[in-house]
């Protein structure tokens, strides 16, 4: 997603959800929104598929569903990425994330090439994380950037935070764009801690309790959502807010605000 667009982020919420459904559903479920399935994987409880646009290609990272998926959540000592004898100032990343990343990686490029190799027209690249996925398609991004040297653009729901603030600087540096989407009561968004080192990428899109889209918020506006986040999850024990499905419900009403407007 080159620029933020309400329709365009409901799309790929509901692409996002789609990781979590066999082949056959998710063939149908992209159809409709530009996209063919190219590749479908799953290897050591990664999942995803790669998708084909007009003159992209589109890979989705399938967010948290299993307890192994819940192990690479809670691996979260920052790991050197990428290896450097650089002493200080390194850029860091979450653990488990960058495992996962690495299961995935040489499976994931050879179709990546392949789509290459039969599309002939690849202008640009899409990446589309949920909650893991989104942790896991921040480092894809950042490798698929590197690699083919394209326009890169990355999309994040319900993201926890994936590196130190060093690798904040460098993927905001590498790839071209980003939207880091929260709904404000999601307590997801506010781990791991900054006290731990952790920072979010560009561009923090704030879905306020009015349905209101703040972009950038401002350190108040940040302080208010996490404050409201942590009342939620106390008085209901409940991870509602950080449901994918609740994600694409409230792109939906902004969607038709908007168009009612």
């Amino acid at each position: 997603m080159k620029d933020f667009s309400v329709q365009k982020a409901r799309d790929y919420a509901t692409m996002a959800y789609l990781a979590f459904k066999d082949e056959k559903k998710i063939g149908e479920g992209i159809r409709p929104l530009g996209f063919e399935l190219f590749y479908f994987f799953d290897k050591n409880d990664i999942q995803g598929y790669i998708a084909e646009g007009i003159d992209s290609i589109v890979v989705v990272f399938r967010g948290t569903n299993s307890e192994k998926d819940l192990l690479t959540d809670l691996n979260i000592i920052l790991t050197p990425y990428p290896k450097t004898r650089r002493p200080i100032c390194k850029p860091k990343v979450h653990t488990g994330f960058l495992e996962g990343f690495l299961d995935i990686r040489g499976l994931l490029f050879r179709k990546i090439e392949e789509l290459m190799a039969a599309k002939n027209s690849v202008k640009e690249m899409d990446v589309i994380g949920y909650s893991m996925g989104a942790g896991i398609g921040a480092i894809a991004a950042m490798e698929i950037k590197r690699k083919y040297h394209l326009p890169t653009y990355f999309t994040a729901f319900g993201m926890p935070r994936t590196g130190n603030k060093q690798f904040a600087k460098k993927f905001n540096k590498t790839i071209d764009n980003s939207h880091v989407i929260l709904n404000d009561v999601d307590p997801v968004g506010k781990v791991p801690p900054k006290s731990f080192g952790y920072r979010h990428v560009k561009n923090y899109v704030l879905i306020d309790n009015n349905e209101k889209i703040i972009m950038n918020p401002n350190w108040f506006e940040k302080l208010e959502a996490t404050i409201e986040s942590v009342i939620e999850f106390l008085e209901s024990v409940s991870l509602d807010s950080h449901m994918i499905t609740t994600y694409i419900e409230t792109l939906e009403k902004l969607v038709k605000k908007k168009e009612n407007k």
